[in-house]
């Protein structure tokens, strides 16, 4: 756990954020944020976080169908062609990784996503202002996603002030409309596959 604990230190004090664009990885590197690991993880902790992962796991296939209706065609009857296409880099999971690696991950996975259905929620208050529907799904996702991320790091015992003063990672769709939607259905289809990934891992 010493080790576990010198890992994150090094990396959620120095946390690997990307700056908000196209599939383009920047370091950032944040002043304030550190971290505390717990001895062991406890069962309330673990239970919760259990819960929160199989909550988005379950709604993830019924908010990329509801985006691809939204969008019109040839989004729902193409979604797999158009969606399941990986034009951007995603922070990855590297399940059969060290328990460190892991934990990191969810960290970048969580905070990636929630930052890029935000910005997917305000290009759909632009494209599709009148389907609440829509509206509210990617908001509360991107608020369970928080919410995900915030239990991780209160068992990591972090502080993230160094997060919130440095551009935050996430989507950053181009001005074309189409692409727009475009890119928005292939986060949607990362999400969904990594969201069920990471609720089989713990």
């Amino acid at each position: 756990m010493k080790r576990f604990g010198r890992f994150l230190g090094g990396l959620l004090l120095f946390a690997l954020l990307w700056e908000r664009g196209v599939g383009i990885p920047t370091l950032m590197t944040p002043t304030k944020a550190k971290c505390n690991l717990s001895p062991e993880p406890n069962i309330a902790f673990l239970t919760e976080m259990k819960a929160q992962l199989m909550k988005l796991d379950g709604s993830s296939s019924s908010l990329l169908a509801l985006y691809n209706k939204a969008q019109g065609a040839p989004f729902p009857s193409r979604a797999e062609k158009l969606c399941n296409r990986n034009q951007q880099i995603f922070p990855p999971f590297r399940k059969d990784g060290m328990e460190e690696d892991k934990w990191a991950d969810v960290v970048h996975i969580t905070l990636y996503f929630e930052n890029s259905l935000n910005t997917i929620l305000q290009d759909q208050k632009a494209l599709n202002p009148n389907n609440k529907n829509l509206l509210h799904s990617l908001s509360s996702t991107a608020q369970s996603l928080h919410e995900l991320r915030d239990t991780v790091l209160t068992y990591l015992h972090c502080e993230d002030e160094g997060l919130k003063s440095h551009p935050l990672p996430g989507l950053r769709t181009p001005k074309d409309i189409f692409q727009k939607k475009l890119l928005g259905c292939q986060c949607l289809w990362k999400y969904k596959e990594l969201i069920a990934t990471l609720a089989q891992a713990f």
